[in-house]
């Protein structure tokens, strides 16, 4: 699916999250003809659904939940994806946390090759010694008890090991392993309640999490450049510089149900110079699957001729809309 995804290069990373999907099944898991095998209303909204957590990216602002009493019409926030769907997405973010965890840690390693130990703070440039001048500077057993139960690290960050970071946490298995000897701990001393409520409080957070690429690239080494940029991934929930959820635009989903351009005006709150921009966007993106899978697939896919109803009819209500012919 290479020529897919190099054709919707300029939705990265979207493209590649979308043939993830597509090599899991989900879309044939989702796409089930009903009678002389027209696919259902539900089926296409659900496809708009996940199209537009992929291809519709287009935040609110927090104080928008406030007009929402006002717009009878569009449902303006977005839904969640469907269960399969976010659970493949952070499968998908997952597999490529790994592999770039692994381009860290590789270049980690030849900067400590050339340079050394991290020992300098970057704005003062005062220097401490490393570990085994430390030794040296007094000799008793405290000092080599603290030594030898010292976090090893390389890859990560001197100063972020201060807080307990490892090379561990650059590895998925390892953070989960160094997680639960972290709860294992904590519980040890403690009542049988405190210990079920911090557990019942970790699985919040843990469902909640950020994507871990954003720790690692926190207790990297200072002279390793990371960028999340290059990161092809796509955080299953965004957040804003105070914490909240930022929540997503449903305007493609909106004006596939009621297809009128003046309610997205006015409800979704996009810009009547936009809206042409945004939904033509998104439908040539459809237009540019279907074709694509059209070219891979049989005809009588399941798949292929739900993508190319879509196409049709988000089409004709883009077309009647705005009295064109795309």
């Amino acid at each position: 699916m290479a020529g897919l995804a190099t054709h919707l290069h300029y939705h990265e990373p979207s493209n590649y999250v979308l043939v993830s999907f597509l090599q899991r099944g989900l879309f044939h898991d989702l796409c089930q003809p009903g009678l002389k095998g027209k696919f259902s209303k539900d089926v296409m909204r659900k496809m708009v659904l996940v199209l537009s957590h992929l291809f519709g990216r287009r935040f609110l602002h927090a104080s928008f939940k406030r007009r929402l009493h006002l717009c009878p019409t569009s449902k303006v926030i977005l839904e969640d994806l469907p269960d399969e769907f976010a659970e493949a997405l952070q499968a998908y973010n997952r597999q490529v946390t790994d592999v770039f965890s692994q381009y860290l840690k590789t270049v980690a390693a030849e900067l400590e090759e050339e340079r050394g130990e991290e020992n300098k703070l970057p704005l003062s440039g005062i220097e401490f010694p490393d570990q085994a001048s430390s030794t040296d500077l007094v000799e008793n057993e405290t000092i080599k008890s603290l030594a030898r139960s010292s976090i090893v690290y390389s890859a990560c960050s001197s100063f972020t090991a201060l807080s307990g970071n490892s090379d561990l946490h650059f590895h998925s298995t390892g953070q989960k392993a160094a997680v639960h000897l972290e709860k294992k701990a904590s519980s040890v001393g403690g009542g049988s309640e405190e210990s079920e409520h911090k557990s019942e409080s970790d699985e919040e957070d843990e469902k909640e999490h950020r994507e871990p690429i954003e720790h690692l690239l926190k207790i990297i080494r200072q002279d390793v450049y990371t960028d999340m940029n290059v990161v092809p991934i796509l955080p299953l929930k965004k957040y804003n510089s105070t914490g909240r959820v930022q929540h997503l635009n449903a305007y493609a989903l909106d004006f596939f149900k009621h297809g009128s351009q003046k309610v997205i005006e006015k409800e979704n709150g996009i810009k009547a110079g936009e809206v042409f921009s945004l939904l033509k966007d998104f439908y040539l993106t459809i237009k540019s699957i279907s074709c694509s899978l059209e070219e891979l697939g049989p005809e009588t896919d399941n798949v292929v001729l739900a993508f190319k109803q879509l196409a049709r009819e988000f089409g004709e209500k883009f077309n009647n809309q705005f009295d064109s012919d795309i």
